[in-house]
């Protein structure tokens, strides 16, 4: 028997979130459904928001595994695992809708992540290159799937340069990226980001080729997820308006869509014209806050709210972007008094918020300006083996439970959540997960809480 395990790392502000069955009419699949255990997270305020789950269902009605566009609490697994569904001739999947709860008092908003941190095997690839060897290494490119490596390496080597030459290597390579692997991690990172109007390769004639490629790629897989947060990152700094007319289509179908359009609002009102190609953090904006339409929307939209899941979000986006241009003397007249009046319009609906303004403040994760974070990834430094189940064996079962892990300042295992998998492989997966330990993650010296999506995979070979 042989376990193995994949982890993909991100700097968080963490969220402390529980679900809850959705009100909805009741689904004729559905013989039995179970409400899941909350214990003392009953009864408090919560905000919400749905959420789908998609179940696998065995011929006798028991359900095999599922997934989720949103991390899964174990009492909510615990549940799943309780329901039973229609009998039929052959396995079958379904879709359960929960409403995802967080507390109120536990909710302190969330960022896109502003720091690239690319695996460290790309390392020593990128330092072999300059110029001459970037572009034999392009010219050697096949068009395939294997090829996302090299093209990797390519991107994060550019976004550190300035000249033409580099400029058109990363014009073709996201190009060839989101027409052909849209899905590939490289591009959810900051070194595949362009700037257009100002800023770090500014290029608006190739961003304005692959904004259109993003768009044609979302008309044609505008149900996922994953694809429909990269293209909003791409396009949030030109396209604010075009990124709001993507989302909110699918605000009910998932979850993240929320936090996305509320950074792309808080961009959009600042006014911010460039984002750092190694970092992602916001470069340059206006000498003022602008008065273009779409910051006008931005702001009015903000202002007009009263979704707290959209309000928090943007607020700490704005304030953290602010931050960051503060550091370098780009921060817009007219800030504080938006800052402001944002703040007591939050405080209208969540009273005795903190939600401070001060620009001068260092965010948490920044560098000084013109160096990259000098970043050190977790590293796992004590291992507890998974245990085969029983039934699995038995049964003759492989698989691959997938989990997400808060990974806090010490190293501990603060929280973990499933992703997907199938249940019986669940407990045994999470109970030694949930013992691993490490060395923190370490941005610029200091340690963050990061989140990990792990992979544990049993095969009995």
């Amino acid at each position: 028997m042989r376990y193995s395990c994949l982890m993909k790392w991100a700097a968080v502000s963490v969220i402390v979130a529980t679900l809850a069955l959705a009100q909805s009419t009741p689904d004729p699949f559905i013989v039995k459904a179970v409400e899941p255990d909350y214990g003392a997270e009953a009864g408090k305020p919560f905000f919400s928001f749905p959420i789908q789950i998609e179940v696998t269902v065995l011929p006798d009605g028991t359900p095999y595994s599922a997934t989720a566009d949103s991390g899964l609490p174990h009492n909510v697994v615990i549940a799943l695992r309780q329901y039973r569904f229609r009998p039929a001739k052959d396995a079958y999947a379904i879709r359960i809708p929960f409403e995802k709860r967080i507390p109120i008092e536990s909710y302190n908003g969330t960022r896109r992540l502003a720091y690239n941190l690319p695996s460290q095997r790309y390392a020593a690839a990128v330092q072999k290159l300059d110029t001459s060897k970037a572009l034999q290494l392009e010219r050697k490119l096949k068009p395939t799937a294997d090829s996302v490596v090299d093209r990797t390496v390519l991107l994060i080597w550019a976004a550190s340069q300035s000249d033409e030459a580099a400029r058109e290597i990363r014009a073709r390579q996201i190009a060839w990226l989101v027409q052909n692997q849209p899905n590939a991690d490289v591009l959810r990172s900051s070194v595949a980001l362009m700037n257009s109007r100002a800023g770090q390769l500014a290029d608006p004639s190739a961003y304005s080729k692959i904004r259109q490629l993003w768009l044609d790629t979302i008309e044609k897989v505008a149900i996922d997820a994953r694809v429909l947060e990269t293209a909003s990152n791409f396009l949030r700094v030109e396209d604010p308006q075009e990124v709001q007319r993507m989302l909110l289509p699918h605000m009910r179908r998932f979850s993240q869509t929320t936090t996305w359009l509320a950074d792309t609002y808080a961009l959009a009102a600042l006014g911010v014209t460039s984002l750092d190609l190694e970092t992602g953090a916001p470069a340059t904006a206006g000498q003022q806050l602008p008065e273009t339409p779409s910051a006008v929307l931005a702001r009015a939209s903000l202002m007009d709210s009263s979704d707290l899941t959209l309000l928090l979000p943007a607020f700490d986006s704005l304030r953290n972007a602010a931050n960051g241009l503060a550091d370098s003397g780009r921060l817009p007249e007219g800030y504080g008094d938006f800052c402001g009046r944002l703040a007591a319009h939050i405080r209208e609906l969540k009273p005795n918020a903190a939600l401070p303004c001060d620009s001068q403040l260092r965010p948490a994760f920044s560098s000084p300006p013109g160096r990259a974070a000098d970043i050190m990834l977790a590293k796992r430094i004590k291992f507890t083996q998974p245990v085969y189940p029983e039934e699995a064996k038995a049964r003759l079962l492989q698989g691959r439970v997938t989990l997400t892990a808060i990974i806090n300042k010490t190293g501990k295992i603060e929280d973990l959540t499933y992703t997907g998998g199938p249940f019986v492989l669940y407990e045994s997966s999470r109970k030694a997960v949930a013992r691993w330990e490490y060395q923190p993650t370490m941005i610029d010296g200091q340690p963050v809480d990061i989140v990990t999506d792990i992979e544990v995979n049993y095969s009995m070979k």
